[in-house]
């Protein structure tokens, strides 16, 4: 029996929704990077490099499980915010029964690789006398993703079909205590690496807890009960997620696969260079795309609505909002990237800093695909996104081990960037195309502005500090710190002067930014008067 369309206005709450969800995406997002900066450091710190590299290929591993997913976790959020707004309780049921019975038949899927994880380790190069504790690792990873995919992503999904991302994001607050406190406790009792990942799988099942919690407060008229089984639903659950499968799979390969490679090529600790790298620069990429997933219910719930016009103005300035974040900062962390990893980690790491260099420009790019990628599977159309992944799996795995062979480790820095790039431009002119958006037109109003900007304020910013340094300042490191953070400044301040010296933003644009403050300054009170 479907339930009647709530009487409660829908568009007086979702006015600011999107905005909100981005907020309280950015804060968990932030203080989630932090947590897992703690982790790196810590382990590495009192483990060393090989033990940081078993650690390294452990969540590698829990990655590559995510090819199971189907994009299960995307297809809840998907069609539970569409049934949530055409008011339809009954098909949210069977959404969630259908996918709780799909995770199901995920979880037997995956359960043979707990057999192949010794000769996998052993095709990794890990030392024999470390291949006891890297199975062990690699098998309670394998637990993690289980878990997460048959409850975390479940509850999550639809808590994010709600447009409560708060809830889900207060979860990966709360949480962070008890996987920071693990991590010191398995590390000092002398549990090493296999300690650190049972203790990251009890804070997945105490996540799992919470997030039920929330989902029962939150929607206590949905219920995952065998009653709502429905073979139809299944199946466009199924068919939603295939299509996703394989940007799944593009994620996978373009940002784990080059590790493999190193391993296997290289070395494990060549894996260690660039997992530090690449992890510094994979946590800030993060932020936009945790950000950007508040635009998948609110372009599902759009799309039910069919406000074309409405589709088309939030692309455009989401687009524009993303850029104004990404320049700056991934042109920052380039600049910067030598002194940011002398501070963290000490010498002897030039090849982190060199992955963090290289792919700050490439991350960049591909990131600002998040806002192409949520409108199109929020519109109901993810088969871009799986010609785009196929595009960049095909170049990526041609390109990598090809170039490590002729080049040594630069090889897989610029094969993963070529994907990159070459996807991203590819998905972009395709979705641009589906909501009838000029190509000249979006490059002319939203791409090309900033970019000049960004140019010009790095340039500004590296001769600044080249004569800093040229009179003796850096070297300590203090001095360091302070050249990094006067580098920083001075690609924001001038970027942002430019930027709105600019025709850039319009007024709407402006309100949309006074309204971010006015929700980080009462954040608080905005929350209680919406839950």
């Amino acid at each position: 029996m479907t339930a009647p369309p709530s009487s409660t206005p829908e568009r007086p709450m979702r006015k600011n929704s999107l905005t909100r969800n981005a907020l309280f995406n950015a804060a968990g997002f932030v203080w989630s990077a932090a947590v897992l900066l703690f982790q790196v450091t810590y382990v590495l710190n009192n483990m060393g490099q090989e033990q940081y590299g078993i650690w390294a290929i452990c969540l590698v591993l829990t990655s590559t499980f995510a090819v199971f997913d189907f994009g299960l976790a995307a297809t809840i959020v998907k069609f539970v915010s569409e049934f949530h707004t055409k008011g339809s309780t009954e098909d949210i049921n069977r959404v969630l029964t259908s996918s709780f019975i799909f995770t199901l038949c995920i979880d037997l899927l995956v359960m043979p690789v707990f057999f192949l994880l010794d000769p996998l380790m052993t095709f990794l190069n890990v030392a024999p006398e470390l291949l006891p504790t890297a199975v062990a690792a690699g098998s309670f990873a394998l637990i993690n993703f289980m878990l997460t995919v048959s409850g975390f992503n479940l509850y999550s999904g639809l808590l994010q079909g709600y447009h409560r991302l708060d809830l889900t994001n207060r979860v990966l607050i709360i949480s962070g205590i008890p996987k920071i406190l693990g991590t010191i406790v398995a590390v000092e009792m002398g549990y090493g690496v296999v300690g650190v990942v049972v203790s990251d799988l009890f804070v997945v099942l105490f996540n799992i807890g919470l997030l039920w919690r929330y989902a029962r407060r939150v929607a206590p008229e949905v219920h995952i009960a065998w009653q709502f089984r429905s073979w139809e639903t299944f199946r466009s659950v199924f068919r939603f997620g295939v299509k996703l499968q394989a940007s799944v799979v593009s994620g996978l390969v373009n940002f784990h696969f080059d590790k493999f490679v190193l391993s296997r090529m290289l070395g494990l600790v060549y894996l260690t260079y660039y997992d530090l790298g690449s992890r510094v620069v994979g946590k800030i990429r993060g932020l936009p795309l945790v950000v950007s997933t508040a635009l998948l219910p609110e372009m599902s719930r759009l799309s039910a609505l069919n406000e074309k016009e409405t589709i088309r103005s939030t692309y455009e300035r989401s687009s524009k909002f993303m850029l104004l974040f990404l320049l700056p900062v991934f042109g920052s962390i380039a600049l910067i990237s030598d002194t940011l990893i002398d501070l963290w980690l000490g010498s002897g790491y030039e090849l982190a800093s060199l992955t963090l260099q290289v792919l700050s420009f490439s991350y960049c790019i591909n990131v600002f695909t998040a806002v192409v990628s949520n409108t199109s599977k929020g519109l109901g159309a993810p088969e871009y996104e799986a010609r785009t992944a196929i595009i960049q799996v095909a170049l990526n795995v041609t390109l990598s081990p090809l170039l490590v062979r002729f080049f040594g480790f630069p090889g897989a820095l610029v094969g993963t960037s070529t994907a990159l790039i070459t996807g991203a431009l590819y998905y972009v002119m395709k979705v641009n195309r589906l909501l009838e958006i000029e190509q000249g037109m979006f490059l002319r109003r939203v791409v090309v502005p900033p970019i000049i900007c960004v140019i010009v304020s790095l340039l500004i910013s590296f001769a600044a500090l080249t004569g800093l340094e040229r009179v003796g300042v850096g070297e300590s490191s203090f001095e360091q710190l302070g050249l990094a953070v006067i580098g920083i400044v001075l690609v924001f301040g001038s970027f942002f002067v430019l930027m709105f010296r600019t025709s850039y933003l319009s007024r709407e644009d402006h309100d949309t930014v006074k309204r971010l403050w006015s929700h980080f300054r009462i954040g608080g009170r905005a929350e209680e008067a919406t839950g």
